[in-house]
């Protein structure tokens, strides 16, 4: 099994969603980007509610959050904010997200104004955050410029019809769909 991650990239995508049969609960999945920028699932979990039990088994790994939620909710949080300055200062915080250093960040921040611009609602945004979980320049970690969980959301889509079954029918889908993955890779490569 160790021969499969070789190809795939140091990160690990963590999401849940909300199941929605009777037993309700909550679907936790790991996934990964292959060689070739695909889907690949690690692992997944069946739980009653939400762990944030990553610090205790990747201890010393970075985490950032992902910043096109970030930038939903800031649009969120602009409420009341003309819908042209809204656009622009999301569009700002972002490029001061994506920024690769520290001069640069710096200089958008500053050029930018998020702040002063924002007013108190952008102000009371940034405030909440720590700007390590979500600039590049102050990740302390390695994201491969990976700066949303998109990835985690295609194996919610991809497994978006199963939430209403019971939950052996989710692990047993799940596992036939991850069946069907691997074979269709593995005729891919020989070709």
């Amino acid at each position: 099994m160790q021969v499969c991650f070789n190809y795939c990239r140091p990160l690990l995508f963590l999401d849940g969603t909300f199941l929605k049969s009777m037993y309700k609960g909550s679907l936790l999945s790991a996934c990964t980007k292959d060689r070739n920028q695909g889907l690949y699932p690690i692992c997944f979990a069946i739980v009653d509610g939400l762990l944030h039990a990553a610090a205790n088994v990747f201890p010393g790994a970075s985490h950032s959050y992902c910043l096109v939620h970030l930038k939903k909710n800031l649009r969120t949080r602009l409420g009341g904010v003309a819908m042209d300055r809204k656009r622009y200062l999301v569009e700002l915080f972002g490029k001061c997200a994506y920024a690769p250093t520290l001069e640069l960040f710096n200089e958008l921040l500053a050029e930018a104004e998020l702040e002063r611009k924002g007013g108190d609602k952008m102000r009371d945004f940034l405030s909440d955050l720590d700007v390590k979980h979500w600039a590049h320049a102050h990740f302390p970690g390695h994201h491969y410029s990976e700066l949303s969980s998109n990835l985690a959301e295609c194996f919610n889509r991809w497994i978006k019809d199963e939430r209403s079954s019971f939950v052996m029918q989710i692990v047993d889908a799940i596992r036939m769909k991850l069946m069907e993955q691997m074979s269709h890779r593995k005729e891919e490569s020989l070709r």
